[in-house]
């Protein structure tokens, strides 16, 4: 194989990287939007005096509910298994993953930015 098409080879194996990187970043976004959302509900109900709370149907639909306990949630921990959990601990979580999911959107989007450069310098070097 000659160094042309090891060159159109290794620009090829750059562009189907970039690509993988778009869609999961995607993913990542859509994961920092859901975290968020529970974030803010969960404050919401931390904050709220009354108990009630208003519960998303989906499509901008909310139906407003009376909470029994607003001290305790249920958490799914994995495997079919939901434990009681303290709010406050579940709200720690939460910024915890997003802290850590957050992370791992800048190392990505760097390594997106490092492979930009790369396609852009071996185009030009065509």
């Amino acid at each position: 194989m000659n160094t042309e098409n090891l060159t159109q080879q290794k620009l090829n194996d750059l562009r189907r990287n970039s690509q993988m990187i778009t869609q999961q970043l995607e993913q990542i976004k859509h994961q920092l939007i859901e975290l968020e959302n529970v974030k803010e509900s969960l404050s919401q109900l931390k904050a709220d005096n009354k108990g009630e709370l208003l519960v998303p149907f989906g499509g901008g639909v909310f139906v407003k509910a009376k909470v029994e306990n607003k001290n305790e949630v249920i958490l799914n921990s994995g495997s079919g298994i939901a434990v009681e959990k303290d709010v406050g601990a579940v709200l720690e979580l939460v910024e915890k993953q997003l802290k850590q999911l957050q992370d791992i959107e800048v190392q990505m989007n760097e390594e997106s930015l490092n492979i930009s450069n790369q396609i852009d310098m071996m185009s030009l070097e065509d």
